[in-house]
């Protein structure tokens, strides 16, 4: 087994390692480097000379295999040929297509497989297994190659203070017996004294904050930090008040139906905000049939501000020109 990381070993982000065993080859990771800015070129963020030699036919892999849905795991992919087997979780490729909803210059490439926890996926002289890991990314995972006698176990990224951090503590308490292990190093070096707080700890600080703000409460976190969201809607709701969500977090809750626990747009303490931007883009992008979904969900703005006491708002910048109306 030979190991070649094309990028993330001198910075976080933009993970793409190479795994080759006799012919065969794989690709974990094809993720977008964390200074990419709108306006750059991702032509020139490309990994090389792998990404050349994988597009001229010299090095094409015999799968790619992506840990979890944040672009610099994934934000590559479609710079991938379209014949190249991609493999992600079930509900990574939602996330990764739900965020193409807003841009229409966003495209993933089609026919991506996805695997189970836990269970091997065979290429070629390769045994992978994935591993459910704890992120702020829904569906997030680590993979445990086999080949050639040899064991390598790349972590993808994790944490060990969200609402699955039982992921965690089984990681550390039954490790994998391995030869070769690759973890991202957000936290080496200067910054490894950092705390965390918990989901449930900031629950409790929403909580009091949520007590003592006379209006409407306000708040922005990223539609795809799942933990997040639900943490903010149980600090709502324990404080009697209701969740207004944009369309686009809405149909992120709602698509992600293998998890029936998690917030959905018909409970009675969510309903849905429409921004002007977001309905515009989806009605420019034929996207109608979203905006009539959720309008039975729908809160008025007026109503918001009617009755500010009794709202929790998820603010995007989607939103700025509703807020200064709302103060």
């Amino acid at each position: 087994m030979e190991l070649t990381i094309h990028r993330g070993a001198r910075e976080v982000g933009g993970s793409c390692i190479e795994i080759t065993s006799g012919k065969n080859r794989i690709i974990i990771d094809a993720g977008l480097p964390l200074p990419f800015m709108d306006g750059d070129s991702k032509e020139e963020c490309l990994p090389q000379p792998l990404f050349n030699d994988i597009r001229s036919g010299r090095n094409k892999p015999d799968a790619v295999f992506l840990s979890h849905a944040h672009l610099d795991h994934y934000g590559l992919v479609s710079f991938l040929p379209p014949d190249a087997p991609i493999y992600c979780g079930k509900n990574t490729r939602k996330l990764m297509e739900l965020s193409c909803l807003l841009d229409p210059e966003k495209h993933l490439i089609s026919g991506l497989k996805h695997f189970e926890p836990s269970e091997n996926v065979r290429i070629g002289s390769f045994t992978i297994t994935p591993r459910l890991m704890d992120h702020s990314a829904l569906d997030a995972y680590g993979f445990i190659v086999k080949a050639d006698k040899k064991t390598l176990f790349y972590t993808g990224d994790f944490r060990a203070h969200g609402r699955k951090n039982h992921l965690f503590e089984n990681m550390v308490s039954n490790p994998p017996r391995i030869d070769v292990l690759i973890m991202e190093g957000t936290l080496v070096g200067p910054r490894s004294d950092e705390a965390f707080v918990s989901e449930p700890e900031l629950e409790e600080k929403f909580i009091g904050v949520m007590k003592k703000c006379k209006g409407v409460v306000f708040v922005t976190a990223a539609s795809q930090n799942i933990d997040r969201l639900v943490t903010l809607f149980r600090a709502a709701k324990r404080v009697h008040r209701k969740f207004i969500i944009d369309l686009y977090t809405a149909e992120v809750l709602d698509n992600l139906t293998d998890y029936p626990c998690l917030p959905k747009t018909n409970w009675p303490d969510i309903r849905v905000a429409f921004s002007r931007a977001i309905a515009r883009c989806l009605e420019e992008n034929g996207k109608v049939d979203i905006l009539e979904k959720h309008r039975k969900n729908g809160i008025k703005w007026t109503r918001i501000n009617e009755r500010p006491n009794e709202f929790v708002v998820l603010c995007r910048p989607s939103l700025d020109s509703h807020v200064s109306f709302l103060s």
